[in-house]
């Protein structure tokens, strides 16, 4: 048995899990569903940006303010730098911050609920087996999952790295609004990707050998 399978043991346990019953299993997958809602919920939202901008105002919203993030921020100021701002109100960014939090803390749930389940983290060996019968791999996937999810993160929150897009710049210069609600979409998706990575990686150095 290798390093991580003695770590496995150590840390679920013989039977596999610190918790064997289907309570926190199924938690964490109405967790799951949550996050992979939340970027069509994202769309959605902000593609009524514009009157509830009028409405956040109208109950006293400072609308020259942009986000708490300053990675947002800077992206308003790429945006203003290239003047391609009149077409985004702060209310977007509002928006948008508001669902970069929510999919951060699913997420976040997602793994924390996940990795104390057993059933939830050897649901894995049936999603590896249906990605092999289509020619994939383990290191596929899990490459495909946390690079994939870090990777839309980053084009999420960097303006002008997708700026260099032809599809991306037309939409920031003619539908700005769109353009906020598919950076948005991506970084709720990266952040679903992200977690089924964790989750993923978690049960192939703990659990995959020991228990499967």
């Amino acid at each position: 048995m290798n390093l991580f399978g003695k770590i496995g043991i150590l840390v679920f346990g013989d039977e596999g899990g610190w918790i064997p019953n289907t309570k926190l299993s199924l938690i964490s997958k109405y967790i799951s569903r949550v996050g992979l809602c939340l970027p069509f919920v994202a769309v959605l939202v902000l593609a009524f940006a514009k009157p509830l901008s009028r409405l956040a105002i109208s109950f006293g919203c400072d609308e020259t303010f942009v986000s708490n993030l300053s990675a947002l921020r800077a992206q308003y100021d790429f945006l203003v730098s290239k003047g391609l701002a009149s077409g985004v109100g702060v209310c977007d960014f509002w928006l948008f911050e508001a669902f970069i939090w929510v999919a951060s803390i699913t997420g976040g749930a997602r793994v924390l609920t996940g990795i104390c389940s057993r059933d939830t983290l050897r649901s894995f060996r049936e999603k590896l087996e249906i990605v092999e019968r289509k020619g994939g791999s383990a290191r596929g996937l899990l490459i495909f999952l946390l690079l994939g999810g870090l990777f839309g993160i980053f084009l999420s929150l960097h303006f002008e790295f997708v700026y260099h897009s032809d599809q991306m710049r037309f939409l920031m210069k003619y539908a700005p609004n769109v353009f906020i609600c598919v950076q948005a979409f991506l970084f709720c998706m990266s952040a679903c990707f992200i977690a089924e990575g964790l989750l993923f990686l978690s049960w192939l150095l703990f659990m995959r050998k020991r228990f499967d």
